[in-house]
């Protein structure tokens, strides 16, 4: 497993309140010409892990996270690392999907509203509330083996197999994976789906989900009156809920009339040997190392497999036309964002019905995206401002595995870190047998002690100025600092709606 899957803990659409424009500008902190300000630091720390929020004092010690990350990417930007080519496919792929966004904004505003019955609707289900436990996976071998743990041994044997084995979850607890009570309403889809009708005390199949998998097992149900009419708070959640809903099927209906309005054609032998071999390539999990800001093509050349030689042996065949031009399968596999719309694994229908719509949202977004310049959205300042915080994220994490690249571990490294934590393993177990798994801690555990050497010059170098009293004025009361980390999750791209500090470092 990788880091990345920590961030699958609990998925939640969670819609907040409204922030004045005053506390969004007001800076809390500022680092060298970078500046943190109060409603980033807020999104921040309420999505944050845990572990970063300890002390007397959680905001500053979760503040200083915060700089220390920053300070990172201000290092990385010294030696270059935006222009890292990865670095600068994210860029320009978040870029896409902002402008995208604002092209399909204006669309749904002309051709989507939200009616009495949609809230009444909302309101029955809301009526249900459910408390569940997560087990995420990267794959469906992992999620079949951390069931098999759980129908043997119970949850809290399965959380510890899933500590032991994923090392950005070494120190996750049963609880760090449950949920209180939640309404169906802020569950996505995918979830509320799978355990709608699972019995409580029952975990659920591996749920595809967000490119990984889901186990979930529903704890608890607790069901409400409906109250005669909702406030005004209520009712503008329950708004909000149904013109996301009602917007999703808005975009469908979209794709459906920019295929339409582009004249497009599938050739059907190139269309269903594709269909084909890109299943079998995808669902053998073979790229699943590959960096996700590559296109598929490029995962598909970097792969050595019988599966993805398949592919490659279609790239010159026609398999798509417009009224305007043609693809062939290489073109596709290269401009098709498959990193803003993953191909769905949970089943071959989905996966199908995905497949299908993947050739009208690669001519959609080209469509949208030339609109959107032509339009001026590029120069919107909150669209600056979303793709700086990202690729502040981006840098970060690119110095941080440069360093971790400079790490070497040695035979007495490995020998004196499993003696100083004999007791995490059995007695029978020898250094030999799980010398892979030390290797990897020992890495990360060096890695973090270089990264600390080169805060402390930069500390030195970079001037951080701290707004006490902002920071004091910040009111978190109502939280619980040992509640598990609700991560707000991005359209369908898997990556977190908001760069959260790296706990990990």
């Amino acid at each position: 497993m990788s880091l990345r899957w920590s961030y699958l803990w609990i998925a939640l659409l969670v819609l907040g309140g409204c922030t004045s424009d005053n506390e969004k500008e007001q800076v809390l902190a500022r680092v060298g010409g970078a500046s943190i300000t109060v409603i980033e630091f807020s999104r921040d720390f309420e999505q944050g892990h845990p572990g970063l929020k300890q002390g007397s004092d959680p905001k500053a010690a979760y503040l200083d996270h915060m700089i220390a990350e920053q300070l990172l990417a201000q290092a990385g930007y010294r030696i270059g690392l935006d222009s890292l080519p990865t670095v600068q496919r994210q860029i320009k792929s978040l870029t896409e999907e902002l402008l995208v966004g604002r092209v399909f904004e204006e669309d749904v505003a002309r051709s989507v509203s939200v009616t009495p019955a949609d809230i009444d609707s909302l309101r029955r289900l809301d009526a249900i509330q459910v408390a569940l436990r997560f087990l995420p996976a990267p794959d469906m071998e992992s999620a079949d083996q951390l069931r098999s743990v759980y129908l043997e041994n119970g949850f809290a044997e399965a959380v510890a197999e899933l500590s032991a084995s994923e090392e950005g979850m070494r120190y996750v607890r049963a609880q760090d994976l449950e949920t209180d009570l939640v309404s169906p309403a802020t569950l996505d889809p995918i979830v509320w789906e799978a355990i709608r009708n699972l019995p409580v005390g029952e975990i659920s199949f591996p749920v595809s989900f967000r490119g990984g998998f889901l186990l979930v097992e529903v704890m608890d149900v607790l069901r409400t009156p409906i109250t005669a009419e909702p406030g005004a708070e209520e009712r503008a959640r329950y708004e909000q809920v149904a013109f996301a809903e009602k917007s999703r099927r808005a975009a469908r209906s979209l794709i459906r009339r920019t295929v339409a309005d582009r004249d497009l054609r599938l050739k059907k032998a190139a269309y269903g040997g594709l269909e084909l071999a890109l299943w079998n390539w995808l669902s053998s999990g073979q790229e699943g190392e590959m960096h996700s800001a590559s296109s598929l093509w490029e995962r598909l050349v970097a792969d050595s497999s019988l599966f993805a030689e398949t592919v490659l042996d279609m790239k010159t065949q026609t398999i798509m036309e417009t009224s305007e031009r043609s693809w062939t399968v290489a073109e596709f596999l290269t401009e098709y964002p498959h990193d803003r719309y993953p191909l769905s694994l949970r089943s071959g229908d989905e996966f199908r019905s995905d497949y299908y719509d993947a050739f009208g949202l690669l001519v959609r977004d080209e469509l949208f995206i030339q609109k959107a310049l032509d339009q001026g959205f590029e120069t919107a300042p909150e669209l600056h401002a979303e793709v700086e915080r990202w690729t502040d994220k981006w840098v970060y994490e690119a110095f941080k595995s440069q360093v971790a690249d400079t790490v070497t571990v040695g035979v007495e490294d490995l020998r004196l870190y499993f003696e100083r934590y004999r007791s995490d393993w059995p007695e029978d177990v020898s250094l030999e047998s799980v010398r892979s798994e030390v290797e990897s801690q020992v890495r990360r555990a060096k890695t973090i002690a270089a990264l600390e050497l080169v805060l402390t010059d930069l500390r030195i170098q970079i001037p951080v100025e701290i707004d006490s009293e902002a920071l004091e004025d910040v009111d978190f009361s109502a939280l619980d600092m040992n509640a598990p980390s609700v991560q707000l999750f991005k359209a369908s791209t898997g990556r977190p709606a908001w760069p959260v500090t790296d706990y990990g470092l």
